[in-house]
């Protein structure tokens, strides 16, 4: 969640259509190191269309499933170039839905059959850096998308694979500047120890959303805007107690709304009966009349 981080984080943005690469500008930034945790790999060939039409979209291409025949498919053919996970990721303005299928290599035909479903892609939760497995290096291998519902969009096609080696190296020295937080955290208060040095920036993996305070030593901190939306801490060097604590933006002034609103009923009804059970007034006493004077 937390951690003493390089001061580069501050000049590091995450803007790219791209989010292999937007993770190695957020890791090297952290670490101060320009690396490449993720790699991209090449196409041994170019793509196969099997029963679609390519259109122009300003910066994407439009997948078009052709009504005349029965099957709509783009096969890729990548190589590996080690055994690390390989992810796939296709960046689009205009999602809809596609199918992933693996291949596997046919001796028989020499061409790729594609009975392994992966995953589907784009739209909700099938949006995001999808896994499609380890092949031995310099293996090629291919994967199939399935345009089954009419037409889809494209910007690119990224096929990474990522450096675990390199990756555990330096995350291992993200780990020496842990924030090592205390065993009563909950879901709205976290507090725990972490001991910075020059040149660095407590960071975080929160979300800078409105409803954090954040805390050093007792005392409440200004929180800084790290990496385009995270939570971070100027702090000097030397240990310190970190707290950050949770409380909704708008519920307090909804609290205060509710309560005066609650008030407001109280007295109406108070005035309510008060009206209602006015005790009656007491008869007033007659003043004797004087005798008439003679």
């Amino acid at each position: 969640i937390g951690y003493m981080v390089s001061s580069d984080i501050l000049n590091a943005k995450i803007d790219s259509n791209n989010p292999f690469e937007n993770q190695n500008k957020l890791l090297s930034a952290m670490t101060g190191q320009d690396k490449q945790y993720f790699k991209r790999l090449d196409f041994t060939k170019e793509p196969r269309y099997t029963g679609i039409k390519l259109e122009s979209a300003g910066d994407q291409t439009k997948y078009v499933a052709d009504k005349n025949v029965n099957d709509w498919t783009i096969d890729y053919f990548v190589r590996a170039k080690s055994d690390d996970m390989v992810y796939v990721y296709f960046p689009a303005t205009y999602e809809k839905k596609v199918n992933l299928w693996g291949g596997k290599w046919n001796e028989e035909t020499s061409d790729y059959d594609y009975p392994t479903f992966i995953n589907y892609f784009f739209e909700h939760e099938y949006y995001c850096i999808t896994k499609l497995g380890r092949y031995e290096p310099g293996q090629e291998f291919s994967i199939r998308v399935t345009v089954a519902n009419e037409y889809t969009y494209m910007a690119d096609q990224f096929f990474y694979y990522f450096d675990e080696e390199e990756f555990k190296k330096d995350i291992a020295l993200l780990h020496q500047n842990t924030w090592n937080i205390n065993d009563n955290w909950s879901d709205t208060k976290i507090e725990g120890t972490v001991t910075a040095s020059a040149n660095q920036i407590f960071f975080t993996s929160i979300p800078n959303e409105p409803g954090w305070t954040v805390k050093v030593d007792g005392k409440k901190a200004d929180i800084i805007d790290v990496a385009d939306g995270f939570i971070g801490v100027e702090l000097m060097p030397g240990e310190h107690t970190v707290s950050m604590s949770f409380f909704p933006a708008g519920l307090a002034p909804g609290i205060l709304l509710a309560v005066a609103g609650i008030g407001l009923v109280v007295v109406f009804i108070l005035m309510d009966k008060k009206k209602t059970f006015r005790p009656a007034a007491r008869p007033q006493k007659k003043e004797p009349v004087p005798a008439p004077a003679n």
